[in-house]
């Protein structure tokens, strides 16, 4: 099992090196986007690790968490991606809100995308169709 640092620092995203085709783009056009996703993933493994409780403490700390996954989100829908990692980013964010495991929630921050292969035929249609998109990307 791997532990929640070696996961956060796996699932850091470095900066962008593939642009969309005919358009010149800086390597940090879409920082901001990066920064973001670094945020989401950090609150979503902290809120996935976080103990079933109905403890005060507890249930004010996974808010917090879920406020910062909520502004991450809001941070990376409002931006206009500018490179092939940024679209898939925001792909990827998509696909958070289609599944629901916590499997699927860590392949989603490890944004990795072979672990869906098997399950594709599995899936309802919007799902499919991220996945195709999120395939493309990597083309």
């Amino acid at each position: 099992m791997t532990d929640r640092r070696n996961f956060i620092t796996g699932s850091a995203v470095a900066a962008a090196s593939l642009t969309i085709p005919g358009k010149a783009i800086a390597a940090d056009a879409d920082a901001g986007i990066l920064e973001a996703w670094e945020r989401w993933v950090a609150a979503r493994t902290a809120i996935n690790v976080l103990p079933v409780s109905y403890d005060e403490w507890d249930t004010r700390e996974e808010n917090r968490l879920w406020q910062l996954v909520d502004k991450a989100e809001e941070d990376i829908r409002r931006a206009k991606a500018a490179t092939k990692d940024g679209a898939a980013i925001q792909l990827w964010i998509a696909l958070a809100h289609s599944l629901e495991t916590l499997r699927q929630d860590e392949l989603i921050a490890t944004r990795n995308l072979a672990a869906f292969e098997q399950d594709d035929p599995d899936f309802d249609w919007n799902v499919r169709l991220l996945l195709a998109a999120l395939r493309s990307l990597e083309a």
